[in-house]
Protein backbone atom coordinates (compact mmCIF):
# COMPACT_ATOMS: atom_id res chain seq x y z
CA UNK A 1 0.00 0.00 0.00
CA UNK A 2 3.17 2.30 0.61
CA UNK A 3 3.68 2.13 -3.24
CA UNK A 4 0.19 4.13 -3.90
CA UNK A 5 1.28 7.59 -2.77
CA UNK A 6 5.01 7.18 -3.06
CA UNK A 7 4.98 5.51 -6.55
CA UNK A 8 2.07 4.57 -8.29
CA UNK A 9 0.00 7.92 -8.31
CA UNK A 10 2.76 10.21 -9.59
CA UNK A 11 4.03 7.91 -12.46
CA UNK A 12 1.47 10.06 -14.66
CA UNK A 13 2.94 13.44 -13.82
CA UNK A 14 6.44 11.66 -14.44
CA UNK A 15 5.30 10.25 -17.88
CA UNK A 16 3.78 13.79 -19.19
CA UNK A 17 7.02 15.63 -18.64
CA UNK A 18 9.12 12.40 -20.54
CA UNK A 19 6.66 13.37 -23.29
CA UNK A 20 7.09 16.97 -23.51
CA UNK A 21 10.85 16.69 -23.13
CA UNK A 22 10.56 13.83 -25.65
CA UNK A 23 8.75 16.34 -27.93
CA UNK A 24 11.46 18.87 -27.74
CA UNK A 25 14.17 17.06 -28.68
CA UNK A 26 12.05 15.24 -31.62
CA UNK A 27 9.25 17.33 -32.60
CA UNK A 28 7.07 14.27 -31.75
CA UNK A 29 4.72 15.02 -28.71
CA UNK A 30 2.40 11.03 -27.93
CA UNK A 31 1.12 11.76 -24.41
CA UNK A 32 -0.89 9.74 -22.28
CA UNK A 33 -3.64 9.51 -24.88
CA UNK A 34 -2.89 10.52 -28.58
CA UNK A 35 -5.99 12.36 -30.51
CA UNK A 36 -6.98 12.14 -33.74
CA UNK A 37 -10.05 14.85 -35.49
CA UNK A 38 -11.96 14.52 -31.55
CA UNK A 39 -12.57 17.86 -32.06
CA UNK A 40 -15.81 18.14 -33.04
CA UNK A 41 -16.67 14.60 -33.11
CA UNK A 42 -19.51 12.56 -31.89
CA UNK A 43 -18.61 9.48 -31.92
CA UNK A 44 -15.26 8.30 -30.86
CA UNK A 45 -12.93 5.24 -31.55
CA UNK A 46 -10.95 4.04 -28.71
CA UNK A 47 -7.84 1.64 -30.03
CA UNK A 48 -4.23 0.36 -28.74
CA UNK A 49 -1.01 -0.43 -30.58
CA UNK A 50 -1.17 -0.78 -34.67
CA UNK A 51 -4.81 -0.76 -34.60
CA UNK A 52 -5.09 3.05 -34.30
CA UNK A 53 -3.90 3.75 -37.85
CA UNK A 54 -5.99 1.24 -39.60
CA UNK A 55 -8.86 3.08 -37.55
CA UNK A 56 -8.16 6.57 -38.29
CA UNK A 57 -7.63 5.91 -42.15
CA UNK A 58 -11.13 5.09 -41.63
CA UNK A 59 -11.83 7.99 -39.69
CA UNK A 60 -10.80 10.22 -42.35
CA UNK A 61 -12.71 7.83 -45.25
CA UNK A 62 -15.69 8.74 -43.20
CA UNK A 63 -15.23 12.30 -42.79
CA UNK A 64 -14.64 12.57 -46.29
CA UNK A 65 -17.14 10.62 -47.73
CA UNK A 66 -19.57 10.74 -45.87
CA UNK A 67 -19.11 14.08 -43.14
CA UNK A 68 -19.34 12.01 -40.18
CA UNK A 69 -18.57 13.73 -36.96
CA UNK A 70 -16.37 11.01 -35.80
CA UNK A 71 -12.25 10.44 -34.41
CA UNK A 72 -10.28 8.24 -32.31
CA UNK A 73 -7.96 8.12 -29.88
CA UNK A 74 -4.84 5.83 -28.88
CA UNK A 75 -4.35 5.04 -25.18
CA UNK A 76 -0.59 5.22 -24.86
CA UNK A 77 -0.40 4.28 -21.15
CA UNK A 78 -2.50 1.25 -19.87
CA UNK A 79 -0.73 1.75 -16.59
CA UNK A 80 -1.72 3.72 -14.46
CA UNK A 81 -5.00 4.26 -16.42
CA UNK A 82 -5.30 7.79 -17.46
CA UNK A 83 -8.74 8.53 -15.95
CA UNK A 84 -8.46 11.97 -16.03
CA UNK A 85 -7.10 12.62 -19.66
CA UNK A 86 -9.64 10.05 -20.89
CA UNK A 87 -12.93 11.87 -19.10
CA UNK A 88 -11.82 15.56 -20.38
CA UNK A 89 -11.62 13.99 -24.17
CA UNK A 90 -15.09 11.91 -24.11
CA UNK A 91 -17.12 14.45 -22.15
CA UNK A 92 -19.87 15.56 -24.22
CA UNK A 93 -19.43 12.69 -27.19
CA UNK A 94 -22.49 11.16 -28.40
CA UNK A 95 -20.98 7.21 -28.52
CA UNK A 96 -17.55 5.46 -27.43
CA UNK A 97 -16.93 2.48 -30.00
CA UNK A 98 -14.05 0.49 -28.26
CA UNK A 99 -11.78 -2.16 -30.33
CA UNK A 100 -10.34 -4.93 -28.67
CA UNK A 101 -8.19 -7.86 -29.93
CA UNK A 102 -9.69 -10.23 -27.09
CA UNK A 103 -13.14 -11.45 -25.44
CA UNK A 104 -13.66 -12.10 -22.15
CA UNK A 105 -16.76 -13.49 -22.02
CA UNK A 106 -17.00 -14.58 -18.66
CA UNK A 107 -16.23 -10.80 -17.59
CA UNK A 108 -18.41 -8.31 -16.73
CA UNK A 109 -16.33 -6.73 -20.20
CA UNK A 110 -13.13 -6.26 -21.91
CA UNK A 111 -10.40 -4.82 -20.13
CA UNK A 112 -9.91 -1.80 -22.03
CA UNK A 113 -13.99 -1.52 -21.55
CA UNK A 114 -14.11 -2.26 -17.73
CA UNK A 115 -11.21 0.85 -17.30
CA UNK A 116 -12.94 2.96 -19.27
CA UNK A 117 -16.56 2.48 -17.75
CA UNK A 118 -14.69 2.49 -14.27
CA UNK A 119 -13.01 6.16 -15.18
CA UNK A 120 -16.37 7.36 -16.93
CA UNK A 121 -18.31 5.79 -13.46
CA UNK A 122 -15.46 7.73 -10.77
CA UNK A 123 -16.08 11.05 -12.77
CA UNK A 124 -19.37 11.02 -12.15
CA UNK A 125 -19.61 10.51 -8.81
CA UNK A 126 -17.02 13.59 -8.65
CA UNK A 127 -20.05 15.78 -10.13
CA UNK A 128 -22.26 14.16 -7.34
CA UNK A 129 -19.94 14.47 -4.43
CA UNK A 130 -16.82 16.14 -5.34
CA UNK A 131 -13.20 14.08 -5.63
CA UNK A 132 -9.67 14.65 -7.67
CA UNK A 133 -11.18 13.25 -10.80
CA UNK A 134 -12.64 15.94 -13.74
CA UNK A 135 -16.40 15.82 -13.32
CA UNK A 136 -18.86 14.14 -16.04
CA UNK A 137 -22.48 13.98 -15.87
CA UNK A 138 -24.76 11.23 -16.57
CA UNK A 139 -25.94 13.87 -19.51
CA UNK A 140 -22.29 14.21 -20.97
CA UNK A 141 -21.23 10.73 -20.69
CA UNK A 142 -21.08 8.69 -24.12
CA UNK A 143 -22.89 5.54 -24.85
CA UNK A 144 -20.21 2.78 -25.05
CA UNK A 145 -20.12 0.56 -27.56
CA UNK A 146 -17.84 -2.57 -27.58
CA UNK A 147 -15.90 -4.82 -30.59
CA UNK A 148 -13.35 -7.66 -30.53
CA UNK A 149 -11.65 -7.74 -33.77
CA UNK A 150 -8.88 -10.16 -34.59
CA UNK A 151 -9.72 -13.09 -33.20
CA UNK A 152 -7.50 -15.93 -34.63
CA UNK A 153 -5.70 -14.24 -36.27
CA UNK A 154 -8.32 -12.76 -38.60
CA UNK A 155 -7.86 -9.57 -40.72
CA UNK A 156 -8.63 -6.19 -39.77
CA UNK A 157 -10.37 -4.12 -42.59
CA UNK A 158 -11.85 -0.81 -43.78
CA UNK A 159 -15.22 -2.63 -43.81
CA UNK A 160 -14.77 -3.87 -40.21
CA UNK A 161 -14.09 -0.31 -38.82
CA UNK A 162 -16.69 1.22 -40.98
CA UNK A 163 -19.61 -1.10 -40.42
CA UNK A 164 -18.69 -0.89 -36.31
CA UNK A 165 -19.82 2.83 -36.58
CA UNK A 166 -22.41 2.61 -38.71
CA UNK A 167 -23.92 -0.26 -36.11
CA UNK A 168 -23.40 2.27 -33.43
CA UNK A 169 -24.96 4.97 -35.28
CA UNK A 170 -27.60 2.76 -35.92
CA UNK A 171 -27.48 2.59 -39.87
CA UNK A 172 -27.02 -1.92 -39.85
CA UNK A 173 -27.76 -4.64 -37.01
CA UNK A 174 -25.60 -7.41 -36.32
CA UNK A 175 -25.62 -10.77 -37.92
CA UNK A 176 -28.40 -12.07 -35.80
CA UNK A 177 -31.02 -9.09 -36.42
CA UNK A 178 -29.97 -7.38 -33.15
CA UNK A 179 -29.21 -3.54 -33.08
CA UNK A 180 -28.03 -0.98 -31.42
CA UNK A 181 -31.91 0.33 -31.03
CA UNK A 182 -32.69 -3.20 -29.15
CA UNK A 183 -30.25 -2.27 -26.32
CA UNK A 184 -27.06 -3.78 -27.51
CA UNK A 185 -23.54 -2.49 -27.40
CA UNK A 186 -21.71 -5.23 -28.25
CA UNK A 187 -20.42 -7.09 -31.34
CA UNK A 188 -17.74 -8.90 -33.55
CA UNK A 189 -15.37 -8.19 -36.58
CA UNK A 190 -13.86 -10.19 -39.31
CA UNK A 191 -15.31 -13.62 -38.02
CA UNK A 192 -18.27 -15.80 -38.58
CA UNK A 193 -20.75 -15.12 -35.90
CA UNK A 194 -24.18 -14.07 -35.31
CA UNK A 195 -22.66 -11.09 -33.59
CA UNK A 196 -20.51 -9.96 -36.30
CA UNK A 197 -21.08 -6.76 -38.13
CA UNK A 198 -19.79 -5.47 -41.40
CA UNK A 199 -20.51 -2.81 -43.58
CA UNK A 200 -21.26 -3.12 -47.40
CA UNK A 201 -18.43 -0.49 -48.69
CA UNK A 202 -15.21 -1.92 -49.08
CA UNK A 203 -13.08 0.82 -49.83
CA UNK A 204 -8.92 0.69 -49.64
CA UNK A 205 -7.28 2.93 -47.36
CA UNK A 206 -3.72 2.48 -48.87
CA UNK A 207 -1.99 5.86 -49.42
CA UNK A 208 -2.02 6.41 -52.46
CA UNK A 209 0.18 4.03 -54.80
CA UNK A 210 0.85 1.97 -51.82
CA UNK A 211 0.52 -1.99 -52.02
CA UNK A 212 -0.37 -4.35 -49.18
CA UNK A 213 1.59 -7.84 -48.88
CA UNK A 214 0.28 -10.99 -47.23
CA UNK A 215 2.79 -13.24 -45.36
CA UNK A 216 1.31 -16.88 -44.83
CA UNK A 217 3.09 -19.54 -42.47
CA UNK A 218 3.44 -22.67 -40.05
CA UNK A 219 3.58 -21.51 -36.45
CA UNK A 220 7.43 -22.00 -35.11
CA UNK A 221 9.11 -22.17 -38.82
CA UNK A 222 11.02 -18.53 -38.19
CA UNK A 223 8.34 -16.42 -39.75
CA UNK A 224 8.31 -13.90 -37.91
CA UNK A 225 12.04 -13.08 -38.80
CA UNK A 226 10.99 -13.52 -41.79
CA UNK A 227 8.33 -11.71 -42.43
CA UNK A 228 10.57 -8.80 -40.81
CA UNK A 229 13.78 -9.34 -43.68
CA UNK A 230 11.11 -10.00 -46.40
CA UNK A 231 9.25 -6.76 -45.77
CA UNK A 232 12.62 -4.49 -45.70
CA UNK A 233 13.73 -5.75 -49.13
CA UNK A 234 10.63 -5.23 -50.74
CA UNK A 235 10.60 -1.63 -48.73
CA UNK A 236 13.97 -1.12 -50.00
CA UNK A 237 13.32 -2.56 -53.74
CA UNK A 238 10.43 -0.64 -53.67
CA UNK A 239 12.55 2.62 -53.23
CA UNK A 240 15.27 1.58 -55.87
CA UNK A 241 12.11 1.40 -58.44
CA UNK A 242 10.63 5.08 -57.28
CA UNK A 243 14.51 6.27 -57.46
CA UNK A 244 14.96 5.25 -60.90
Amino acid sequence: IARRDNFNEPILDFLEKCYHEFSELTGRYYGLIQEFNTEGAETIFVSLGCAADNVDAACTYLRDHRDSKVGSIHINVIRPFPEAALINILRGKKNVIILERTDEGLAGDNPLGRDIRTALSKGQESARYGGSLPAITSEQTPRIFRGSYGLGSRDFRPEHIIGAYEYATGCIARKDGISAQDGETYFTLGIEHPYSVISKETPSLLPQGAIAVRFHSIGGWGMITTGKNLGEIIGKFGQIISER
